[in-house]
């Protein structure tokens, strides 16, 4: 539709004309305050108006624009950026106040850009009659002008205007031109040529805007029609001189914003037919573009891209604004707690939470928390972020140190002090019991955030830590209101009338998880007759769109999902195609992730949600054939290195695939590494498991000596841990088992007993054993240079009383 063209015959015609001259005026004769800022404008209301065109013709005929409306929306768009051209007196102190919380640098343009909106409304206001407008008519294009960002549209403020005898819808005309508005980006707003000259003196953050306009090819918005049902395509396509890098940017720059300002509209224009798909951006390789200069994606992108990446990508958030507001009103407490049952979506409101205090806040994503996770492997990665952000000491003190607890608790809780994080923990409840000691520590910290998302409770704090407000509790529920399932039928493209959402919901009580299997299944078949087989209880609901909605699929869509849901932690594509062979599965990840089975953490990271997990795994028919996924789950953790966590992993798998031997042995061959690193707790059990397993084989020598190993493993914990009775019981059994094979580390058996009877304070009876040693280093030939390092640290132990284990020194000799 074009707009301008409908009113070619009416009286807005010179009217309209008339408020074009003056903002090209305007725009000439006023001092731009943004000689850094891409170009705003005539040229970009005209480009707002062609995106205009294009939306305005996917809007339900019933509900059509009037020509009143048509007018006052462009007399809105020739006028909502002329507050970019307004200072006030005060704007240099209030930017100073401002900059103190800003993590970059605020200036006075940046607050007259911030607040450009209502200095536009302002001046409509004050300029009406120059404009034609009268009194009503300049109230209602103020509200355009004000609403194209930011303002909540929700509101009174927002309802119907009457106009004489015309209605004025100036909530759908608001929320038209914020879409359209965010939609202007294109190269040809950042020319080159311009930027050659600006460069120079640009500061760097304009510098990435202009960037972010010149890497963008176009935006093209149509309407596609099949059986009488509309839908709005948004189609963006950029170019960039480096692959990874371009897509990136393209994500966080380009899309996210669009994303973002669609959620804030889409239930609005829903209810006039609007219904808006944003299609994946194409990416396209031009190495003959310029590349951005590296110190500013360093410092714009380059971690901050890095933590971005593994936030989970929301589509289409619905509803929840009353969550949101709780959350950001909490930010007055120490640590925040986000609580809900499986499928509710707290993740999703979290994730939108960390995008909205990103600017206030270095936000870190702590995606990945399992049953094996513990703190020393918590401060692992919680040093690697703040090695990233230029605060090393907590990487430096474990590299030298070591895992001393106490003392990287002291390094975290100062940098928490010092600076303003935000650090998410996702899935809290898997090492609730590891981490609550930390937060307990942790909350007194106010400067930096600590958000838990949990599907339990934690139990680290007190009633009298409420009351003094050190945490903020949100409890995520099902959706209340059954216009949030409406929204979310619309978003995809189902229709139904009132009743029937309203049914929908009260069906299904309103869990998101649920619903989204309902509408996979919608979109094959009419809602009406899915409720008609739906059974009446919520779990026998359940289950019947799981089993529906998992059948619906085609094969390798099952395939897929059944591969990724055998890893219990988000994992890389790499770990999938480990599993199965084929070439390709990105277009089957689309399909899935499309399909919302499937989330996104980060860039190629995914994960299948918890409540079809289960579901998933148990279909599968054979097996031999899930062991053969767990068994390739396994060996894809061992190719990742030595890191305990993944080295849990591939046990967990290896016994899932009911290769005990092979879980135990990974266990027993990294006890030393583990105590070392933290993992302590985690070890006990698979230890003891693998002592169950391996003793079985009676006649079996090599089995037998990995009895003996494992049982000097369980003495190494029990020492560390000072429980020198069972450490030496264990002890005991290992000799005993060596005693039956030629096998066995009896070198470092002996350094064991040594150890024990040390720190019981029997040192004759450690001395003993320290003799012994050097007798078996004798019989077996031991290199001068091990012999001596050996009896060195031996002396040192007898000396000092140093309990670190003797048979560390293996790994040292």
């Amino acid at each position: 539709m074009n707009l301008e063209a409908a009113l070619a015959d009416t009286d807005y015609v010179s009217q309209l004309a008339s408020i074009k001259k003056h903002s090209e005026e305007v725009w000439k004769m006023e001092t731009f305050h943004h000689a850094y800022y891409t170009l705003h404008g005539m040229d970009h209301s005209r480009a707002v108006i062609s995106m205009l065109d294009g939306l305005v013709d996917g809007i339900n005929p019933d509900h059509g624009l009037t020509n009143p409306e048509i007018f006052y929306l462009l007399a809105s768009v020739y006028l909502h950026d002329v507050g970019m051209l307004i200072p006030y007196p005060d704007d240099e102190d209030r930017a100073n106040e401002i900059n103190a919380r800003k993590k970059r640098l605020y200036t006075k343009e940046d607050l007259i850009r911030d607040e450009h909106h209502l200095r536009s409304g302002e001046y409509v206001t004050e300029h009406a009659a120059e404009l034609e407008l009268d009194h009503v008519e300049s109230e209602c294009v103020k509200l355009i002008c004000e609403g194209h960002r930011v303002v909540e549209l929700d509101t009174e403020d927002y309802s119907d205007r009457l106009i004489g005898s015309e209605r004025i819808r100036v909530r759908v005309l608001a929320a038209l031109l914020r879409f359209s508005d965010e939609l202007d980006i294109s190269y040809k707003r950042a020319p080159k040529k311009l930027m050659a000259i600006l460069e120079e003196d640009m500061p760097d953050y304009s510098r990435l805007q202009w960037l972010k306009h010149y890497y963008t090819s176009g935006v093209d918005v149509s309407v596609q029609r099949s059986n009488g049902a509309r839908k709005t395509i948004v189609e963006i396509q950029t170019q960039h001189p480096d692959r990874e890098r371009g897509r990136k940017i393209t994500d966080e720059l380009i899309s996210k914003p669009i994303e973002r300002s669609l959620e804030v509209v889409d239930r609005i224009l829903l209810e006039y037919g609007l219904n808006i798909t944003l299609d994946p951006p194409e990416i396209r390789f031009n190495k003959s573009l310029d590349e951005i200069p590296e110190h500013i994606y360093d410092k714009y992108l380059g971690q901050q891209l890095e933590i971005f990446v593994k936030i989970p990508r929301i589509q289409n958030f619905v509803g929840r604004k009353p969550e949101l507001h709780e959350l950001l009103s909490s930010l007055d407490k120490n640590i925040i707690i986000i609580e809900g049952i499986p499928g509710v979506g707290k993740m999703y409101v979290a994730t939108r939470f960390a995008d909205e205090i990103r600017d206030e806040y270095d936000v870190y994503w702590y995606e990945d928390l399992s049953e094996f996770s513990t703190v020393s492997s918590v401060m692992q990665k919680l040093a690697v972020f703040l090695k990233e952000n230029g605060r090393s000491r907590l990487f430096n003190s474990i590299d030298t140190r070591g895992y001393d607890i106490d003392v990287l608790i002291t390094i975290l809780k100062d940098e928490l002090i010092k600076n303003r994080f935000a650090i998410f923990f996702d899935n809290y409840h898997r090492a609730e019991d590891e981490l609550n000691p930390l937060m307990k520590q942790l909350l007194r910290i106010e400067s930096s955030k600590i958000i838990l998302i949990t599907s339990e409770e934690p139990a680290f704090y007190n009633i009298v830590d409420e009351k003094e407000n050190r945490i903020a509790k949100i409890k995520i529920n099902p959706w209340r209101d059954y216009k949030d399932t409406q929204d979310m039928l619309r978003q995809r493209g189902i229709e139904t009338d009132d009743h029937t959402s309203r049914e929908i919901h009260e069906r299904l009580h309103g869990y998101p998880q649920y619903l989204n299997l309902f509408c996979i299944l919608a979109q094959r078949s009419k809602p009406e007759t899915l409720l008609e087989n739906l059974p009446k209880a919520l779990e026998e609901a359940r289950s019947y769109l799981e089993r529906e909605v998992y059948n619906s699929l085609e094969a390798n869509e099952k395939l897929l999902l059944t591969i990724i849901a055998v890893y219990k932690i988000p994992e890389t594509i790499d770990a999938f195609h480990i599993v199965d062979k084929s070439t390709d599965i990105s277009e089957t990840l689309g399909s899935l992730i499309h399909k919302f089975l499937v989330s996104g953490i980060g860039v190629d990271t995914y994960s299948v949600d918890e409540i079809i997990r289960d579901y998933c795994l148990s279909d599968v028919k054979k097996r031999k054939t899930l062991r053969n996924y767990h068994r390739s789950a396994a060996e894809y953790y061992l190719s990742k290195g030595d890191n305990p966590e993944y080295l849990l992993e591939a046990s967990h798998h290896y016994i899932e695939a009911g290769d005990n031997e092979k879980s135990s042995r990974i266990v027993i061959k990294n006890t030393g590494d583990f105590i070392t690193k933290g993992f302590w707790t985690k070890i006990e059990a698979p230890l003891r498991g693998a002592i169950k397993t391996l003793g079985k084989h009676r006649h079996d020598k090599n089995a037998i000596k990995w009895v003996g190993l494992a049982h000097m493993s369980i003495g190494d914990l029990y020492s560390e841990r000072g429980d020198l009775e069972l450490a030496l019981e264990h002890a005991q059994e290992s000799s005993k088992a060596f005693k039956r094979t030629t096998g066995g580390d009896i070198f470092a058996l002996y350094g064991l007993f040594g150890d024990i009877y040390i720190r019981m304070g029997e040192m004759d009876r450690s001395r003993e054993y320290f003799e012994k040693s050097l007798d078996f280093a004798e019989k077996i030939m031991m290199t001068i240079e091990r012999l001596w390092r050996m009896v060195i640290l031996g002396a040192c132990i007898l000396q000092r009383g140093i309990t670190r284990k003797l048979s560390n020194s293996i790994q040292i000799v």
